[in-house]
Parts: C-alpha cells; structure tokens; sequence
C-alpha cells in the first residue's frame, strides 16, 4: 500500500510516483524555461510595437496551463476544488494577511536602505497601463490567479509529495521568490510566498490563495499607507518609511488574526474509500 500523508483536502494525500522525481532544482528549471518563453513573447511583440502588460500576463496563464494540463489532466480539477471555509476562519485569515501586508511593506522599505535601487528601475521593470481598471486586471487579477496556480496549485502540491510539508513550503517559498529575479523583490516575495504556501497548507483551498495574493497587489497600487520621510547619508537623500505605530498595528493585527487562525477548529474533510482500500479525501462537488 502507497505511503499516506496526514494531509486532507486537494492536496496529495499518496505520493504518486511519478511525483516523487518532481525536486527543487527540476522545479526551478521550469520556472526558468516559463521566463525564457514570456522573454521571446514579449520581445516578439516589442517587435510588432504591441506589446503591453497582458501580454506577459496572458501569456504567463496559458503557459501555466499547459503545463499542468500536459502532465496531469485531472491536475487542474483537484487545484480548484472548491474547499468551504467558515466565516470565521475566514476573517481571521483576512485579519492576519492584513498585518502581514504591512509588515511586508515595511520591508519593502528596508532593504533598500542596505541594497539601493537603480535611479529609474522600477519605471524600466514594469510597464502598467494607465487606465486604473486595467491595471488592476494586470497587476492584481493576473497575478494573483496565475502565480498561486502556479507557486501553491503546482509546485507546492508536488513538493507536498517529495518532500516534508516544512520542507515543501520553504523550497515552492523560495522559488516564489527567485522567479521575481530583481534582489528588492526576492526577499519580499520569499517572505509571503512562505505565509500564502501556510495558508494553502492549513485549508486547501487555491481561491483563498489567489484572492489574498490579489488583495496584496490592489493595496500595494491603491492604498497610501501613512509615511514620514528618513533622512540619511550616502546614498540616499531621504527615504519614506512607515511610522512606527504603524508597524505595531501591522504588528498586533497579524498576531491577533494569527492566535484566531490556530484557535479555531478546522472543519473535518469527509474522507471516502478507494476500491484498493485507501481512504481518500471526499472532493467537493464530485
């Protein structure tokens, strides 16, 4: 009988084997390969002056897509499996992202302060439309749905049955963060690739994922947090910064969201037997 994890939900409860060769580094050459490609779309496009930031976006899911698709085509149906989550378990999770968002803006903060930041990088990085509804297509629904079926849908789920949960979480966290490339992001996205990956972990459910994923990137672009400007020496006239009290309210809404997410009591995945006798998740709407 195939090993079981004590895992329930969407996630792999066997360790399929054709899952077990699915490593770090197989992983993080697929990530490259997924770059590479996005590189040649946009750089064909550039050429055809038609390029713009749906581009990268459309292409990005449709790359996604296929990969799942092409190596598990009953893949796609247990990453959106619709897990049901509790209001309060809900607004607890909500209440610590929100926390986490402030805290991760704060560091966003920092590291400049020790790595600067080319004059004019952030211009030459990204190219956002200047309609506001497109823009939030672009850098909040794109992302959000297609990084976390790719980060937590895929390579998390396979890690999830190669290696240790703590381990799965820390390696798909990492690769999170190395496919943002540029050093200020790395970190950053390290850092909450880590809290979505615990999410996805704790409840199973992708949609929970793509939407705090997306509530991330809508307040990055929509909400001015309160700032007071830090004058320093060397390489910076001034920096902005978040004011202290406002990292302690980042501070105690992620510990307060925090104690509730663990206080509360998960709900119990009905679990069904295969015809081989291995109890199984019973998946919603099957």
């Amino acid at each position: 009988m195939e090993q079981i994890t004590k895992n329930q939900g969407n996630l792999p409860l066997k360790r399929p084997a054709k899952y077990n060769s699915f490593s770090f580094i197989k992983a993080l050459m697929l990530c490259f390969f997924i770059n590479g490609v996005i590189y040649i779309v946009n750089r064909a496009f550039d050429l055809l002056n038609m390029y713009t930031s749906f581009v990268s976006s459309i292409a990005y899911l449709i790359i996604v897509i296929a990969i799942i698709y092409k190596s598990d085509k009953q893949e796609l149906r247990r990453i959106f499996a619709w897990r049901k989550i509790s209001f309060p378990e809900f607004a607890a999770v909500l209440i610590m992202f929100c926390g986490a968002i402030i805290l991760y803006f704060k560091l966003c903060q920092i590291i400049p302060l020790f790595l600067p930041v080319p004059d004019g990088f952030w211009s030459s990085w990204y190219d956002n439309p200047s309609n506001y509804f497109l823009l939030i297509i672009s850098v909040c629904f794109f992302p959000g749905f297609t990084e976390e079926l790719f980060f937590r849908g895929l390579v998390l789920r396979r890690f999830y049955s190669t290696y240790s949960p703590f381990k799965a979480l820390i390696f798909s966290s990492v690769i999170f963060g190395l496919m943002h490339i540029n050093p200020w992001q790395m970190i950053t996205t390290t850092f909450m690739g880590i809290l979505l990956g615990w999410i996805y972990i704790r409840y199973k459910s992708i949609w929970l994922c793509m939407f705090l994923h997306a509530l991330n990137n809508f307040i990055s672009i929509s909400v001015v947090f309160p700032s007071i400007e830090k004058y320093n020496s060397g390489f910076y006239t001034y920096t902005v910064m978040q004011p202290l009290w406002f990292d302690f309210i980042g501070l105690v809404l992620f510990l307060f969201g925090l104690t509730f997410v663990l206080l509360l009591k998960k709900e119990t995945v009905p679990r069904r037997k295969t015809a081989e006798g291995v109890l199984c998740p019973q998946v919603v709407g099957k």
